[in-house]
């Protein structure tokens, strides 16, 4: 039996061509959540909700002016939900589709693939014309969808970014994104060249260190340069901006910044801002969620702790020998039942920091 896999197509209509931006933003590993009214979903999608998470799927772009079909990238979905008549669908992003990197070819790749979507998934029997809204907008299909690029990739250029732009150079033919800047975070490293992990939709970081950000740039428009300044902004508490902005300077370009989280005590939930600005007014803003992990408590007088509580309960009439000096009654049964205290707070405390480190 195939599997089902979910489909969810935003459409390039305000203000749901926009969420493209985000979209096209993270690399992997990331999340963003999709809301549409229950209208726009499938029966099989309404009525079992529950069945939906953990499910892999697909992005695809609807030009809602020619009716065509772009596939934008990978997903699976982490959970969904229903509020009055909004269903939420909150996924983590995946891998882009592989478009070709010919301009000639990459037009007959979509042309196959725009045959393929329309007859093998539930608009087959809808129908799809220009200009008209296309029912439903999400819906399970038991069809695979890969796409391939005859052109090998670059071993030197970071994952993900060939593919982001054979689609952007897609993207920048439709109407809708004429003058809208795409960005795309293509490496995230410490001073030390190392990348940090993303969990469950989550950057994490450590404290006290300096991150360099790079990202691609990308304006789909005939007309100036609408975007003067990229900027970094960030929680004060948490992160302070080293190189704060980039100033654009062409349609193309790679923009550096660079930031570095304060010397925290304790483990804090934050988030970083990539603000898009035109003439000193505020454009877009994307927001990065990131963990800050303070330094890891130091095991070593829990385990001291659980040695001494162990030896004095094997050996608890050494112990009262000692009562001499100090002459506080100490007897071989209250060194047993002391050591046992001992031995549980120790093991508490060393399971308790190292689960903290796990998280």
């Amino acid at each position: 039996m195939s599997k089902d896999r979910l489909v969810i197509i935003p459409n390039t209509l305000e203000p749901y061509g926009q969420e493209l931006v985000h979209i096209m933003f993270f690399p992997n590993g990331f999340r963003f959540r999709f809301r549409f009214k229950e209208e726009w979903l499938g029966s099989e999608v309404v009525y079992r909700i529950d069945m939906l998470d953990d499910m892999s799927g697909y992005i695809v772009l609807r030009d809602f002016e020619s009716g065509k079909f772009i596939p934008i990238r990978k997903m699976k979905l982490i959970s969904s939900q229903k509020i009055g008549n909004i269903f939420y669908f909150q996924t983590e992003l995946s891998d882009f589709f592989d478009l070709e990197s010919d301009d000639s070819q990459r037009l007959e790749q979509l042309k196959k693939f725009n045959e393929d979507f329309t007859q093998n998934t539930p608009i087959s029997k809808n129908g799809n014309k220009p200009r008209e809204h296309l029912n439903p907008l999400v819906f399970k299909t038991t069809q695979q969808f890969t796409l391939s690029n005859t052109t090998p990739h670059s071993a030197s250029s970071p994952p993900g970014t060939e593919q982001w732009g054979n689609i952007i150079r897609e993207l920048q033919i439709l109407p809708f994104y004429d003058g809208v800047q795409f960005l795309y975070l293509a490496e995230v490293r410490t001073a030390q060249g190392i990348t940090p992990k993303i969990e469950d939709g989550v950057w994490l970081l450590n404290t006290g260190e300096h991150y360099y950000l790079k990202l691609l740039q990308h304006v789909a428009s005939s007309k100036p340069i609408k975007y003067e300044e990229v900027k970094l902004v960030a929680d004060e508490f948490a992160l302070r901006a080293i190189k704060a902005s980039h100033h654009v300077v062409g349609k193309y370009d790679v923009l550096e910044l660079s930031f570095s989280t304060n010397n925290l005590s304790t483990d804090v939930k934050s988030f970083i801002g990539i603000v898009q600005r035109n003439e000193g007014a505020v454009e877009n803003r994307i927001f990065v969620d990131i963990s800050i992990r303070a330094p890891r408590k130091k095991l070593y007088l829990s385990w001291a702790g659980l040695a001494i509580s162990t030896v004095a309960y094997m050996s608890p009439s050494i112990i009262p020998l000692l009562d001499v000096y100090v002459n506080i009654g100490l007897t071989a049964e209250l060194v047993k039942d002391l050591s046992l205290i001992g031995f549980t707070l120790s093991l508490v405390s060393i399971s308790a920091v190292s689960n903290k480190d796990q998280k």
